[in-house]
């Protein structure tokens, strides 16, 4: 974990340990490996249990826009993933602004782009950084959202479009947002698309028990291929249909 926080730190990832461990006995751990990331406290085990941890160690990776892209044990977490996943993000914590761009910060932290936005035309050249990582940060959020609808993934892109749209308020680049919803909106099929992208999305092959339960999934997905063809629908279930073979055979 210490070569990914120096390898991505400046990137904007954060590493964060959490353990149900004592004080005690977690301060010396972290003294005698050297851990050089951040570390807190999960008494009651409520964060393990809402990423369905059932072994030690396991990891979840988090996007620049709250979303976990993946989970598993760390040593398998792929380096394209987590380059991936800091697309849009801060190079530096909120945590570490200066206490001059405590304006910033607060709408920024409450996801007021307005505000932020607003605030980051004020600030000093010397927290020009900050200023321009407010900016760089909204700016990726459109790109993605544009690039979502590029590609064909219209629920990411309908979700992203609509959130900027709100969080940006009356801001001039919210124009922008709101023509990616209703490019959104105006693509053939839509509706159907959205729905079967969060179908495949919702489907959790680890929760398969039973080989009737695997194989009601895997027609349900053999549906979407056939009924939504050349669309990012059709992608994502071929994906999971690749997935669910490989365990099918195992399911009781």
């Amino acid at each position: 974990m210490n070569e990914l926080q120096e390898k991505y730190g400046a990137k904007g990832l954060s590493v964060l340990a959490v353990t149900s461990e004592a004080k005690s006995e977690t301060e010396k751990w972290v003294a005698e490996k050297g851990a050089h990331y951040a570390y807190a406290y999960d008494k009651g085990g409520a964060l393990a249990r809402y990423f369905g941890v059932s072994g030690i160690p396991a990891a979840a990776l988090v996007n620049a826009q709250g979303v976990v892209v993946w989970r598993g044990h760390p040593g398998a977490l792929p380096s394209a993933q987590i380059e991936s996943a800091l697309v849009g993000a801060l190079s530096k914590p909120l945590f570490e602004w200066p206490k001059s761009a405590d304006a910033a910060r607060g709408a920024f932290g409450k996801r007021d782009f307005a505000g932020a936005l607003a605030a980051a035309d004020k600030l000093a050249p010397a927290d020009k950084e900050i200023a321009d990582a407010i900016r760089g940060y909204v700016d990726a959020q459109i790109q993605l959202a544009a690039s979502a609808l590029e590609q064909g993934n219209l629920l990411l892109a309908r979700d992203l479009s609509a959130r900027l749209t709100k969080e940006l308020g009356k801001h001039a680049l919210a124009a922008r947002t709101k023509e990616l919803s209703e490019q959104v909106a105006k693509t053939a099929n839509a509706a159907e698309i959205i729905a079967a992208i969060e179908a495949v999305q919702k489907l959790e092959l680890g929760k398969l028990k039973k080989k009737k339960e695997g194989e009601k999934a895997l027609d349900e997905l053999k549906r979407i291929v056939k009924e939504l063809p050349d669309t990012y629908a059709e992608k994502v279930a071929r994906a999971k249909m690749d997935d669910l073979a490989r365990i099918l055979p195992g399911l009781k």
